[in-house]
Formats: C-alpha cells, structure tokens, sequence
C-alpha cells in the first residue's frame, strides 16, 4: 500500500487524535499529569484487560461478543523492568488512558483489540533482556493462534512499533513454515495466513497507524 502524505492522515478524525494523544511523538510537557495518576491509570486500565494466556492480553471486545476484525498489537524495546510494557507502550502522552481500547474502538467498534506482553529487555539481567527472536516468535505464534485463535474467523491486522514490527514478521513467517505442512494441527496457522489481508473496511485504520 502506498504510505500517505502526513498532512492526508493527520488531517482525518483518527490522524489527529494520534498526532495529539498519541504517546510515540513529542514531549509531554505542560502536561498537569502526576506519577502517582499515572500509575493508578495505568493499573486500572491492566485490571480492565482479559488475560487470554501468558503473552496475549484482550483490551476490547464487543459488547454482542462478536466482531469482524481483529488488531494485534507488539510493543517495542523495554528500557526498563515493565511488566506492563504492552499497555504502557499504547497510552497517551498524559499517561491517563490507552488508547487502543478507547478513542481508536469509537472508530472501530466491531473489532477485537489484543496486545502482546514477550521479553524486549534493552537491559540484560536474571529476568528479562535475553531477546531471542526465534523463540519469541514461535511462543508469540502458538499463544495467537493456537490458544487466542487469532486470525481464525476474520481479518487480522499486526501493528509493530521498533523491534515488535520485527516480531510480527517473524511471527507471519512462522505461519508460512506451518502452511507448508498438511497436518490439522497447522491448520489454524493456514487460516491466520489467509486472514492476513488488507480491504477496504480497514483501510482507515492501516493509513492511520502508517502516520507514526
């Protein structure tokens, strides 16, 4: 797909919104936001969320319980020991909501929002910091598909922002490998790779998150 003008996207109801809440640019200064807020939003909004296993973690769903889309998102490099990292990644820049599972379903009520928790350490120490892309790629794929069942009954779209785009990658080559195969224990890798697909119903949304 061809990447949008800035002045296209940012000119849109989603483009601006990300231009002024999103958490990826500019400073947060002259934000009245304190720590101890930004803590509290920050653990409310952890409690709020569906933890579907050890690395997939559900932020909205529809009310009906069925949707149409679903949108996986990978946080990036971790500078320090969160746990929290694929919450934090997406608030907005006063910390006080995340705004995966607020402004952007206003846009996209149908569609199923995930994000994904895995080791991104810039720090090596006894816990985190041992990133090993094959590893995480093959635990991030079955705990997707094979557990979350990603990918299975509509389309799916992978949001990466710095390594997690390396991640998703790799996780879609993983599905590849699988398809190749013509057991039933690969074929919900076969259908996530069927899913894998742009139209015009999330055309939006793809234009939008190309601004970062």
């Amino acid at each position: 797909m061809k990447r949008p003008a800035a002045n296209q996207v940012s000119g849109s109801p989603i483009g601006r919104r990300l231009r002024d809440e999103c958490n990826f640019q500019g400073s947060s200064s002259g934000t009245t936001f304190q720590a101890s807020d930004s803590s509290q939003a920050l653990q409310s909004i952890v409690q709020g969320c569906t933890k579907l296993n050890d690395e997939v973690y559900e932020l909205y769903r529809p009310a009906s319980g069925s949707f149409n889309l679903e949108v996986v998102f990978f946080h990036g490099f971790q500078t320090e020991n969160s746990e929290d990292e694929y919450i934090r990644t997406w608030m907005t820049r006063d910390r006080s909501r995340c705004w995966l599972n607020t402004w952007l379903v206003e846009h996209f009520p149908q569609a199923r929002m995930l994000s994904v928790s895995y080791d991104s350490g810039s720090q090596v120490s006894d816990s985190q910091g041992r990133l090993d892309v094959y590893l995480i790629r093959e635990n991030l794929a079955h705990s997707l598909i094979s557990l979350a069942d990603v990918g299975q009954n509509c389309p799916v779209v992978l949001v990466g922002h710095c390594v997690g785009g390396l991640v998703l990658k790799e996780i879609c080559l993983t599905a590849s490998q699988y398809t190749a195969l013509s057991t039933s224990r690969e074929r919900p890798y076969k259908k996530f790779r069927e899913n894998l697909r742009g139209d015009s119903s999330i055309r939006r949304l793809i234009q939008a998150l190309m601004y970062l």
